[in-house]
This record gives C-alpha cells, structure tokens and sequence, in this order.
C-alpha cells in the first residue's frame, strides 16, 4: 500500500517548542536543533532529549579536558549533551541555566569539608559546590556527586565502560556566557585511565552512605570554616 501525502497544514502557531521525529532513511544525521525545532531522525528518545537540550534550553555540547588544552567536543560521557546512549543528567552549570529550583548549588568561600547530596537526591543538602576562580570572576568550578549506571558502548570494535565520568565529578564553566560548554575534569572517585585536570585543592573525604559524599575544599586564598 503507496504512502499519502498529508495535504492539511499543522497550526504550530501556539507552540513554542516543537519536536519532531523523522524515519530512520530520512536522513543521515541522528537528529539536529534549529531554532525552537528539535529533530530525531530514528525516533530514538536520547537524542531528542540532546537536540531539545540545544533549541529549547540553548545548552551547548559537554565537552572535556583530561588532558592540559585539550577541548574534546561532546567529551563529557556522563550527560545526555555529551556523547553516551542514555539519561545522565546534565552538569551543575547547565542546572543552573535552565532554572532547575530544585538543584541546589552552595558556592564556597572557606576551606573545610563539605558535604554533597548525589544528583536528583531530594535532601537539604546541596547537590553541588560552585567555587568561583579568584582570577576570573566569570571561571567557575564545580564538585557534584554523580552515580552513574554502566553504560556499555561499543568503540573501535571493543565494548567500554564510561562510569568513570561518575561519582564525585569535577566541571569547569565560564558563568557568563550562555552559549559557552562546560568541562568535564575528572572524577575524584573513579580515575579516568588517560589523566585528568582535578584542581589540587579539592579531594574526596569519604562516602557517607550511598546518598552523600564529604569533600575537603582546601585552597591556599581561602580562609578556613569557623
């Protein structure tokens, strides 16, 4: 049976954002944003979530530096703006462009231990430190708590686990432009194999259950908690 072609036109006019899934043979691409339009191309949930992350919330790809001036697009496994197949959530920075009221960041001014409540807990802890660069204002950096579970890919014709862009995960981002990505710097927990760019004042304390972590922020212009 011949497909028809519809001949009504859709009134889009009272929508602000649109998504749209294509047939697989439509297109090469896995999906694409463009304005307020977010396309999947093979109707896979993933990737309409990654195009609606760039035209409706204006985020930019996770990227990563594990490596010193290295910009590794999409390098950020463990969020769904990075490259992976599943749900992870997005960074602390993206959290709080979105206006996410429920995702609570403590910016830290004193040295001490911390504690931090894992990513989507509903606790009145903060599910984030936000330590803000001394030389750039608009530089900051955040230590969140992330359990990621395994993702198993396929790359080079050999299977890898990417939960090492889990637990106690450390970003960088630039504040004040909206259109900048973030960084993915290491785990503090689960060491990337290649290296990382942890900043040397934060370390990881210990797990206080499977919920909340204690870090130790410990910067040499910081004074101490009282």
């Amino acid at each position: 049976m011949g497909r028809k072609k519809l001949k009504q036109k859709l009134d889009l006019s009272e929508f602000t954002n649109v998504a749209a899934v294509y047939a697989a043979k439509a297109c090469s691409k896995p999906g694409a944003a463009t304005g307020d339009w977010a396309f999947s191309y093979n109707a896979n949930a993933y990737i309409l979530a990654h195009e609606a992350g760039h035209a409706w919330f204006d985020l930019q790809h996770a990227n990563s530096e594990l490596v010193e001036g290295e910009d590794l697009e999409y390098g950020d496994r463990g969020n769904v703006m990075g490259a992976n197949s599943a749900f992870h959530s997005l960074n602390p920075e993206q959290q709080r462009r979105i206006g996410v009221t429920q995702y609570k960041i403590k910016e830290v001014k004193r040295n001490g231990k911390y504690l931090i409540q894992r990513t989507g807990g509903s606790t009145k802890m903060p599910h984030a430190l936000r330590v803000v660069d001394e030389n750039d204002p608009n530089t900051s950096y955040y230590i969140s708590y992330k359990p990621l579970v395994p993702v198993t890919e396929t790359v080079d014709d050999s299977n890898m686990y990417y939960d090492y862009f889990g637990g106690v995960v450390v970003h960088r981002a630039n504040t004040a432009n909206v259109y900048s990505p973030q960084y993915f710097l290491g785990s503090l927990t689960i060491p990337y194999p290649d290296g990382n760019m942890l900043p040397d004042w934060v370390e990881f304390v210990r797990e206080v259950n499977s919920d909340v972590v204690m870090v130790r922020i410990n910067k040499p212009t910081f004074p101490s908690r009282k």
